[in-house]
């Protein structure tokens, strides 16, 4: 096993705090990147890379954050994608909130707010890839179960509008098929 390494801030007990921890790109025409990768696999799995915040002894753990700065023109990107596979199946994605002794974590997807007239706020989608030989991959919305309370409830509702515009529209299609469609 190769030895390790660790950066770390000083730590503190008093109100002040511990201290921080600052990784920045040089400035230029480009800002410069940081990369942070795992070791490479050359018999066995590759390493995974952690971001957490840790626990607290008396108060809210911290929150971990993942954005692009602000920009004159269009703001960058933020990409979470896994990698590809040449033999077996992809790496899969996991969203989800710990259990809580009163109600769990929410999770909020949204896309932003536009403030020009005449714009268009940015689009939400959501779907599985395309098969060439076999079937395409199913999309499920489900809710929770109630043991002595109510299950969980799905709403679903096409946006309402101010002007004299119409409002949002829900279309649910079925799938073409040179046989039988989709029900």
């Amino acid at each position: 096993c190769a030895g390790n390494g660790r950066i770390s801030a000083g730590s503190n007990s008093g109100p002040l705090g511990g201290g921080r921890v600052l990784v920045e790109g040089g400035s230029g025409d480009t800002g410069g990147h940081i990369v942070v990768s795992s070791g490479q696999g050359l018999d066995e799995s590759s390493g995974s890379v952690l971001v957490t915040s840790a626990s607290s002894l008396a108060a809210s753990s911290g929150q971990t954050q993942v954005s692009t700065a602000s920009a004159v023109s269009s703001s960058g990107a933020v990409d979470i994608s896994t990698g590809a596979s040449e033999d077996s199946h992809s790496g899969f994605i996991s969203l989800a909130t710990n259990p809580g002794a009163v109600t769990s974590g929410n999770i909020w997807v949204s896309s932003g707010d536009v403030v020009k007239d005449g714009s268009t706020s940015g689009s939400l989608f959501f779907g599985t890839g395309s098969s060439s030989q076999g079937a395409g991959g199913p999309v499920t919305l489900s809710v929770g179960h109630g043991a002595s309370g109510h299950g969980g409830s799905i709403s679903v509702s096409g946006g309402s509008t101010s002007s004299v515009a119409s409002g949002g529209s829900i279309d649910v299609v079925a799938g073409s098929s040179s046989g039988d469609g989709g029900s």
